[in-house]
């Protein structure tokens, strides 16, 4: 294979970009996927994080490559390079720099923009410039289809999602029976989501993988195996944890019981200590969005069971809808902040906007420069995203707080359920 040297600057320089590139697909694409999950307080700042590090190498790994494909040969011609190597980096290189200079303003301004769509831009505007727009390849196996894309992906996945939310809404949260009716909905939805993400993997899938040789029998067999696998996984390991904790109130479970929670289909009821005062068995989902003052939506009711029976049943007390018991769960006082200064910040502190002018006042003192450090390196992990959403300046992030108190308010138990679905979903998102 012929080794070109003299073109290293030009493979240095590309590298560099990609680099540059790759942040901001993170920057950008994670927060894409992740954004609705962390403003609902269903994943932490760092959660989304870890999880989006893992699915971001998957996603590359066992399906990028025909992506990739369709990036490097479908879109310009690459015959026009055939004489001048040189010609086809530097082209390359040109799109990598305009993309992430691109990319990098949206970033910084907070647009979510499509990566993929900033890329073959970078790729189109450079072709042209060097071999001519006859070399593009503009009909439906190049351009024309990543155009169709911009139109056909918004619309599909706004029908999809409609139709999702209106099955939610009128099926789990406005029923009187909400919670009971999550628990039953939850694993249909693992089921769809493995199924979908099984089907994604087999036909886009690495071709090291050689996924195309499976018969059409396989590859159903496989979607929808997968997708009961999980479902089957779900309901001995998290169904019977979410049970114990939503219906009966238990909130001694630990996270790190996962492995053994099939264990507490078999335990006793009865040996559930009383929730002390104070005590949440689920996240308030509702805090900090405005939700202070805002009646909660009068479909929100509690389901609860009753011992067993007798006959080893599960039987349902007597419901009682309380609406003010329920707007417990979603309303409480505003605890007062101690106001943070330079003094009493330490590295666990939450960030939020306002920290950045402690920073100019612990660079004032050298002896805070470790501390000064610390906060700039844990800046993202520590910040505030919902305190951003409220009081954020941005242009963007305008209207956010008075979304919020118009919104409808249901059963957190509830929403709890749906918390831990939409986290599987965004993986599923940003692995493609």
């Amino acid at each position: 294979m012929l080794a070109l040297h003299q073109f290293d600057y030009i493979f240095a320089i590309g590298v560099m970009f990609a680099f540059l590139d790759a942040f901001n697909i993170g920057a950008n694409d994670v927060a894409n996927s992740f954004s609705s999950s962390v403003a609902s307080r269903c994943l932490k700042y760092w959660q989304a994080m870890l999880l989006a590090a893992i699915m971001e190498f998957l996603g590359a790994v066992l399906v990028g490559s025909r992506v990739s494909d369709t990036i490097r040969t479908k879109i310009i011609d690459l015959n026009a390079f055939n004489g001048s190597p040189a010609g086809l980096m530097i082209t390359m290189m040109c799109a990598l720099i305009g993309s992430s200079v691109w990319l990098t303003i949206a970033t910084f301004i907070g647009m979510p923009v499509s990566t993929t769509h900033s890329i073959t831009g970078g790729i189109i505007g450079s072709g042209i410039a060097a071999v001519g727009a006859e070399n593009v390849f503009w009909g439906w196996k190049g351009f024309s289809q990543i155009v169709a894309s911009w139109f056909i992906a918004p619309v599909l996945g706004g029908c999809i999602s409609g139709c999702l939310f209106l099955i939610v809404k009128f099926g789990v949260l406005e029923r009187k029976h909400n919670l009971r009716n999550a628990l039953i909905l939850a694993p249909i939805i693992v089921f769809l989501t493995f199924s979908v993400l099984t089907m994604l993997i087999v036909w886009k899938g690495s071709p090291q993988l050689k996924l195309d040789d499976l018969s059409t029998g396989a590859t159903v067999g496989s979607i929808l195996g997968v997708g009961a696998v999980a479902s089957i996984l779900y309901l001995i390991f998290i169904n019977p944890i979410f049970v114990r904790r939503l219906m009966y109130d238990d909130w001694t479970i630990p996270f790190y019981h996962v492995p053994i929670g099939f264990m507490y289909y078999f335990k006793s009821k009865d040996d559930i200590p009383p929730l002390p005062e104070g005590k949440t068995v689920v996240t308030d989902y509702y805090s900090g969005k405005g939700a202070e003052t805002q009646p909660v939506a009068s479909s929100s009711g509690a389901d609860s069971l009753d011992s067993e029976n007798a006959s080893g049943e599960l039987t349902e007390k007597k419901e009682t809808f309380d609406e003010n018991e329920i707007e417990k769960q979603v309303t409480k006082p505003a605890p007062v902040k101690e106001e943070v200064t330079a003094d009493n910040i330490t590295i666990t502190t939450t960030a939020t906007h306002g920290e950045k002018k402690i920073w100019l006042e612990l660079a004032k003192r050298p002896a805070k420069w470790p501390l000064l450090i610390g906060l700039l390196l844990s800046y993202g992990v520590r910040f505030d995203v919902i305190d951003a959403q409220i009081h954020d300046g941005s242009r963007l992030a305008r209207g956010v707080e008075g979304m919020h108190a118009r919104s409808k308010h249901y059963n957190i138990k509830v929403e709890h359920i749906f918390s831990m679905l939409q986290a599987v979903t965004a993986c599923t998102i940003l692995d493609f």
